[in-house]
């Protein structure tokens, strides 16, 4: 019978049937090649708000929630239940990245 202990803070497992430790891995490496790794997607509404505003973000992507009466909280509203208007979003955010950081860097 096999028993594991996991000690969290150092990473470390116990093998009892070893009698040793070992480092624990990586459950969630880091995704070095996703823009979006740790950003929200209010975060990345309101960086295309900022950096491209709502009437180019509407001539791209032709939704009402961007062409009438626009809102951070109706958009989001709108993108979390529908995902194929968040994966446009997402597109356009990376396409507009570089942009979007020398915004911010200003």
């Amino acid at each position: 019978m096999c028993c594991w202990l996991f000690f969290a803070p150092n990473k470390l497992i116990f093998d009892p049937e070893k009698n040793t430790f070992s480092f624990m891995p990586e459950l969630n490496p880091p995704q070095k090649n996703n823009p979006l790794h740790g950003l929200t997607l209010e975060m990345i509404l309101t960086d295309l708000v900022t950096y491209v505003g709502w009437e180019k973000m509407a001539n791209k992507i032709p939704i009402n929630c961007f062409l009438k009466d626009p809102s951070i909280k109706s958009s989001l509203s709108f993108l979390r239940k529908t995902p194929w208007a968040r994966k446009k979003v997402e597109v356009m955010y990376e396409f507009n990245i570089k942009r979007i950081e020398k915004g911010k860097t200003q």
